[in-house]
């Protein structure tokens, strides 16, 4: 089962990376010059070590209790993610993609962000999670994971 679904996370991932990076013209002339790839291995062996596309992780949170309530907003994030492009970052992979809505404004930024300068340009990589049993309590067993949990 773990298998089974990080290969679906992985997939669902790449092909996020492919939609976002076709949005923009500038982002398909550096990460395919020469033609579109064929493959999602092409892609990855595209951008992945790709110095025109710096990565960072990214959580905006800015509380220390993640909550939905604390979810950073919509503009919030789009502060962060203006800041992370005029550091050079390119590309993003997130985290608490199933728990709280950040993952969702995070696109909703960068989608009006586009929408305001069609020269921005940011990728995503969606994290994903998988829950061990017991996880952050005694008797941790990472060999097992916490199926009801990563159902959600």
């Amino acid at each position: 089962m773990f298998k089974r679904e990080t290969g679906a996370v992985l997939a669902s991932a790449v092909a996020l990376i492919i939609s976002l990076s076709s949005c923009s013209s500038t982002a398909t002339e550096r990460s395919f010059a020469g033609g579109e790839p064929d493959t999602l291995q092409d892609v990855v062996q595209k951008l992945f070590g790709n110095r025109t596309y710096p990565a960072i992780s990214y959580s905006g949170h800015r509380k220390v209790r993640q909550s939905i309530e604390n979810t950073p907003s919509i503009e919030e994030t789009k502060e962060d993610l203006k800041i992370l492009s005029a550091m050079g970052f390119r590309m993003l992979r997130t985290y608490n993609t199933q728990e709280f809505p950040h993952t969702e404004r995070t696109l909703m930024a960068i989608r009006q962000l586009k929408q305001a300068d069609p020269d921005f340009e940011m990728i995503v990589m969606l994290g994903a999670w998988i829950q061990c049993r017991n996880a952050f309590r005694k008797g941790t067993d990472h060999s097992v994971e916490d199926a009801a949990w990563n159902q959600k």
